[in-house]
């Protein structure tokens, strides 16, 4: 999940910086996150655009998943994992990087994990078990969306659910 996360929209060189901000000019602000916990967790995408351009950043970025789900290539997936690693590592350097990772640790594993061991397991994943991961996410049950802004109307959740799920509704 964390390299999904990171592939996708873990930074300018993720598949939603490059095509929704870079290319399409679509948003000033997006990525992705995932946060897990031993019985549940969840991936959302962060974007801060404009009402007039909400629903085609969502088409976008629903279209962006289910090609990851259907086409990732490993060395994609090597580029995030060697992000993912450096920031693990990275996060060791100070006393509240390492404090959020034993909490998080804790919460997911119910106990703190060695870091050679997570390195292991982030070098064990392949674009098979990213495009797995994605695929369960577009077909892990109904889509949800929040906005703040503006009244305006967006897209509903079943139009995203169809979408995420290779339709054009």
């Amino acid at each position: 999940m964390m390299v999904l996360s990171t592939l996708f929209g873990g930074g300018m060189s993720s598949r939603l910086f490059q095509e929704v901000r870079e290319k399409r000019g679509l948003c000033y602000s997006i990525f992705s996150f995932a946060s897990m916990y031993s019985d549940s967790g969840h991936f959302g995408v962060y974007a801060g655009t404009s009402a007039e351009q909400a629903d085609e950043m969502l088409t976008v970025t629903a279209q962006q998943l289910a090609e990851v789900a259907m086409n990732v290539g490993e060395d994609e997936v090597s580029r995030a994992k060697a992000q993912l690693r450096a920031s693990l590592v990275m996060a060791r350097e100070s006393v509240s990087g390492c404090g959020d990772a034993l909490a998080r640790q804790i919460m997911l594993f119910g106990a703190p994990v060695d870091d050679a061991e997570l390195l292991d397991q982030i070098a064990a994943v392949d674009a098979a078990s990213v495009r797995g991961v994605a695929g369960d996410l577009i077909g892990g049950g109904q889509p949800a969306i929040a906005a703040i802004g503006p009244q305006s109307s967006i897209m509903e959740n079943d139009r995203l659910a169809a979408l995420l799920a290779g339709g054009s509704a």
